[in-house]
């Protein structure tokens, strides 16, 4: 066979690939895989394709024509995937929220519109991508305070910007991003304190010339930089300890910056440092993950098609490792492909040749992460040593301190800490406070993190009423096995 076979799966009503979430890595993968008549079914919990990356990116062309220019060309790049996608066979259902993930058989559990269904696929495709990581400083629980990535988020979507003055703080791509698509919204930025320093600087140069080959990122970056200090935005470099401070609400962000301490007065404040993959579902399934220790998050065990250590499931973008939206579309492909071979719908020579363009783009986009991973680590102040009084776990509101007077007390695993402290044990069922957790741990006993663990991740990884759970459907059965 020398090109996409004619099919259709309507015919079918059993999902011979199920694709969890429909950002660039989710779309690509579904779109590859209908082109061969395989039957796919596309769940995202949004209203709409996209993702959080490419989020509204259809309502928005249509509705907001300015707000589609202003959030730029790699935002516009959604759109393409999109109409691939609605143009395809593709059978999309979005509001779904997947729960759970049984491995043996494999069956990807759902719900949407308050009624829970299951599908049993052949294989499964998780393009959850990721999320923001959590900023433990003190003060971060105050009303005022938010990821910038929820500012980028409700600009996409509405195209809302916040009112009154606005601090912004963190490191990474994003952040300076966020901080020029607010300012040429109108927003009133009164700063932008970054935790990346002279030394960070340094430490990344010998990993320039590599990233070089994927310059476009780095004169991107640059451009964003330059666009913030035209508009006459304060960048300030280097800020350590921080600390947002109020009464009752935020009202002011404190830090040090180099031997002084400075104050920016405002009215709410934007925190972003970094991204990292959402694993609570490869978590849930038990799936095999190592520690990033660049960026300090985990991430699942992937062979080069984005397999994981469980055959038929499969992990695409993001959520396998930080590379951005370029990398994560060809993931999906390159996923999706090797699913349609193991079916019987290509050869694998066939397989093999439409994977190279992928595989090729891949890599020459993934020359700029090693430096970008070093330039913007996580501030380790935060995670390793964060003051007593710091609130680690938002949801049952436990501190740095309860958790280290409970790691003196025996507890020394994650889990051990959740049944002393109830760290983790609230709705989020650890998405925020997971990785705090770990590093304070492996900091405190001085302990690899990779010993240390995570969170044992249970179904249901979200809340779930019973009366849902009863009124369970089922939808097909699986064609085959992978194996």
């Amino acid at each position: 066979m020398t090109g996409p076979r004619a099919g259709n799966p309507a015919k079918n009503p059993d999902a011979a690939i199920v694709v969890i979430g429909s950002g660039p890595a989710g779309m690509a993968a579904s779109h590859a895989a209908a082109e061969y008549g395989v039957s796919v079914v596309l769940l995202d919990e949004q209203p709409a394709l996209g993702g959080q990356i490419y989020r509204n990116v259809e309502m928005t062309k249509r509705e907001r024509p300015d707000d589609y220019d202003l959030l730029g060309v790699d935002y516009q790049e959604g759109r393409h995937l999109a109409d691939r996608v609605k143009a395809s066979a593709v059978r999309y259902i979005c509001g779904a929220t997947v729960w759970n993930i049984e491995t043996d058989p494999l069956a990807v559990y759902y719900s949407v519109n308050g009624q829970a269904r299951k599908l049993a696929p052949t294989a499964v495709i998780i393009a959850t991508g990721a999320m923001e990581r959590s900023v433990p400083i003190p003060g971060w629980t105050l009303p005022g305070v938010m990821g910038a990535g929820a500012a980028q988020v409700m600009l996409k979507s509405s195209g809302m910007i916040p009112e009154g003055r606005v601090a912004i703080a963190g490191a990474g791509p994003l952040l300076l991003l966020v901080a020029d698509q607010l300012s040429r919204a109108g927003c009133n930025l009164v700063g932008v304190a970054e935790t990346t320093s002279y030394a960070d600087y340094i430490r990344a140069a010998p990993l320039l010339p590599r990233a070089m080959r994927a310059s476009s990122y780095l004169k991107k970056g640059l451009g964003l930089r330059f666009s913030l200090m035209r508009r006459g935005v304060r960048l300030l470099s280097g800020a350590k300890n921080m600390r947002a401070e109020g009464d009752r609400k935020f009202e002011r962000l404190v830090f040090n910056c180099g031997r002084r301490e400075v104050a920016l007065d405002a009215d709410l404040l934007l925190m972003h440092e970094g991204v990292v993959p959402n694993v609570q579902l490869s978590r849930q399934m038990g799936l095999e993950h190592e520690w990033y220790d660049r960026q300090d998050y985990w991430r699942p065990v992937l062979s080069k098609w984005g397999e994981t250590s469980r055959k038929g499931v499969f992990v695409a973008g993001d959520g396998g490792g930080i590379d951005g939206a370029t990398v994560a579309a060809h993931n999906g492909t390159i996923a999706s492909l090797k699913i349609v071979q193991h079916l019987g719908c290509i050869s694998e020579s066939e397989r093999n040749r439409r994977a190279e363009k992928s595989f090729r783009e891949k890599k020459k986009h993934e020359q700029v992460r090693p430096m970008l991973d070093t330039l913007f680590g996580p501030p380790r102040y935060a995670f390793q040593s964060p003051a007593r009084e710091t609130i680690i776990c938002r949801c049952s509101e436990v501190t740095a301190g309860e958790i280290s007077d409970a790691i003196a007390a025996g507890c020394h695993t994650p889990d051990s800490l959740k049944s002393k402290c109830r760290s983790g044990m609230g709705a989020c069922q650890g998405r925020m406070c997971g990785l705090s957790v770990s590093t304070i741990i492996s900091r405190a006993l001085e302990m690899p993190i990779d010993q240390v663990g995570y969170y044992n991740i249970r179904s249901p990884i979200i809340p779930l009423p019973l009366c849902e759970l009863a009124a369970l459907e089922e939808e097909g059965t699986p064609s085959s096995a992978y194996e």
